[in-house]
């Protein structure tokens, strides 16, 4: 799976463009089979791990079907894809192989909590360098360093009170111009309702200047510049807020490359992690593939324990001897280093 995403408010068309480079790429392997390309949304969801991501027009999904898997070609190749999609500017490509396990966004994954947004994204950005130094992690991800930038309109109220205009109008008038409004239903012969929205010609995107042209009614009936009494600024705003355990929070994810195990990582991550100077109120915890073997593995010491009492009791009923149990029971240990030495020898890992 290659899942391709552009900053936030990119087109449909520009994502087109990386997503058919990301094609033409990947035709030039004869290994591939065939690519299911999506644009604007996720791939539907093929695997039972892997869920299919929300519309966006600055998303799109490439599905590859390889002809066979290759222990030793596979991996390589798909290293290979790495390094070329990383140098496609504006764009962020990731490559995933379908793996077992609980669904997660990325295995390794590290969560920043606090009760300020701001607090948060600086000591996200913290992690964020800390893990891209760390041998052996690729394709880091902070979601929370992206930021929005709105155009926001600062009214004057006392100079619209004293033009006669009603609390609320400008609002109105230029919700109405840009975003447009509903002004009723269209019904057609059988019976469909179809919403009437009011706008602006949708013929090209409106610059800021389109407000300069935007008149707000008055009292008197008269109609007078939104520049002569409100003025435009743009404002940086954090693009999303995540919350965690009733806290903001920020989750910066990475992968391991070939080679290197994503507990390992995780383990030297947190490690350099406790030396970042946290103000108070704010904290950092393990997440991704270690939280959530932490929770699979709670139970499984006292599980485990009481099938081994259960397996001896019944060999014990079975041979009605100790020491024949204890005979049978002895090929357990050369049954799993058998499977160990399999896996190795197949190229496979635990």
């Amino acid at each position: 799976m290659i899942q391709i995403e552009l900053p936030e408010g990119a087109s449909t068309t520009k994502t087109n463009k990386v997503l058919e480079a990301v094609e033409e790429e990947l035709q030039k392997y004869p290994e591939v089979e065939n690519v299911m390309a999506n644009l604007g949304r996720g791939n539907p969801r093929v695997y039972y791990n892997v869920n299919q991501r929300e519309l966006a027009s600055n998303i799109a999904d490439a599905f590859v079907l390889l002809k066979a898997y290759e222990p030793n070609r596979t991996p390589a190749m798909l290293d290979e894809w790495r390094t070329t999609f990383d140098a496609y500017p504006g764009s962020k490509i990731l490559v995933k192989s379908m793996e077992n396990g609980p669904p997660l966004d990325a295995p390794i994954a590290i969560r920043v909590r606090g009760p300020e947004v701001e607090g948060v994204r600086r000591i996200a950005a913290q992690l964020e360098e800390l893990i891209g130094q760390v041998p052996g992690t690729r394709d880091v991800n902070n979601p929370s360093r992206a930021t929005r930038t709105d155009l926001k309109v600062d009214v004057d109220e006392a100079k619209a009170a004293l033009l006669g205009i009603a609390p609320g109008t400008v609002d109105r008038v230029v919700r109405l111009a840009v975003a447009g409004e509903s002004v009723g239903d269209f019904l057609d012969s059988d019976g469909e309702a179809y919403p009437i929205t009011l706008r602006l010609p949708l013929a090209a995107h409106h610059a800021p200047d389109i407000l300069d042209e935007i008149y707000i009614p008055t009292a008197s009936g008269a109609a007078v510049p939104l520049a002569q009494i409100a003025a435009l600024r743009f404002d940086a705003s954090p693009a999303r807020i995540d919350r965690y355990a009733r806290l903001r929070s920020a989750t910066v994810t990475a992968y391991a490359q070939s080679g290197y195990l994503t507990s390992n990582l995780t383990a030297t991550i947190m490690q350099r992690a406790q030396a970042l100077d946290l103000p108070p109120g704010y904290e950092i915890e393990a997440g991704g593939q270690s939280e959530a073997s932490a929770q699979s593995f709670s139970g499984m010491a006292s599980a485990a324990l009481v099938a081994l009492f259960g397996i001896f009791a019944v060999l014990i009923l079975e041979f009605r001897s100790f020491k024949a149990s204890l005979i049978v029971a002895s090929v357990i240990p050369l049954g799993i280093l058998g499977g160990i030495l399999g896996l190795w020898v197949s190229g496979y890992t635990l």
